[in-house]
C-alpha cells in the first residue's frame, strides 16, 4: 500500500510493507526485491498490456500510446526524486 502525505511542503510517500501470506514465504529466500533482468522483464510486459489496453490501430497510434506512458514515467520518477520515502513494515515500524 502506498500512501501520500503532504507534510510542510514536501510530498512523503509511505509504503506500508504486508506480511506474505503464510504458504508463500520463503525462509531461504533473503529478499523479493527483482533483479534488473527480471524488472526489464516485468515493465515489458506492463508496456506490452497497456499498448494492448489501447486498441491501438496503427503505428501512430502505438507511439502516442508510449509517448503518454514515457510521461508518466518522466512525471513519477522527479515525484520519487522530490519525495522523501518511509518505509512502514507491519509492526509500525519505519525507516528513512
Amino acid at each position: 500500500m502506498i500512501a501520500l502525505l503532504p507534510v510542510h511542503m514536501t510530498a512523503i510517500m509511505a509504503v506500508f510493507l504486508r506480511p506474505e501470506p503464510e504458504n508463500t514465504m520463503h525462509k531461504e529466500k533473503p529478499s523479493c526485491v527483482l533483479n534488473p533482468k527480471e524488472m526489464r522483464r516485468l515493465a515489458l510486459a506492463h508496456v506490452q498490456a497497456y499498448v494492448n489496453a489501447c486498441h491501438c490501430q496503427s503505428r501512430r497510434d502505438v507511439l502516442m500510446a508510449l509517448a503518454h506512458w514515457h510521461d508518466v514515467g518522466v512525471n513519477m520518477s522527479n515525484f520519487i526524486k522530490n519525495t522523501r520515502l518511509i518505509i512502514i513494515d507491519e509492526d509500525g515500524i519505519h525507516e528513512r
